[in-house]
């Protein structure tokens, strides 16, 4: 199924002014509805999850409009983190508490279509990252 991108660029708008609220539901709700997830994770992992989400978004945001650069930064975010702690079966616990947080915040902008369109474009970019993280070796320390 193509992604919608016109339904994604038009929420993507409402996402930038509350993106902060997002990313604190998306925390709460991870570890409200993955408990056992919230328990496996050390600070450390906790301290990498949000450093993996803040840079995802930031990459979102900015190059969303331009596919291959958006793609080719996923791909570099996937490598930067490859070797960190987190595992494939992670995947679908971090696309449900965003896909949750971005419902709560865009209300009435939210809808099934809407909600479709940044399934299928966030499960791409969740496949990106981990082929990334998969095929490239981890960055030596200089």
């Amino acid at each position: 199924m193509p992604i919608n991108i016109s339904l994604i660029k038009g929420s993507l708008r409402l996402f930038e002014t509350r993106r902060d609220n997002v990313r604190r539901r998306f925390y709460e709700i991870l570890c409200s509805e993955s408990p056992q997830l919230d328990a496996e994770l050390s600070d450390d992992d906790k301290r990498v999850l949000r450093a993996v989400f803040d840079e995802g978004l930031a990459v979102i945001l900015r190059q969303f409009h331009t596919p291959d650069r958006l793609e080719a930064s996923l791909l570099k975010l996937g490598a930067k983190y490859r070797g960190e702690w987190m595992r494939p079966e992670y995947t679908s616990f971090f696309r449900d508490a965003f896909m949750s947080a971005l419902e709560e915040e865009l209300g009435a902008a939210w809808s099934q279509p809407t909600y479709d369109a940044w399934d299928e474009a966030l499960g791409m970019g969740l496949l990106i990252i981990q082929r990334a993280r998969e095929t490239t070796s981890a960055p030596s320390e200089a």
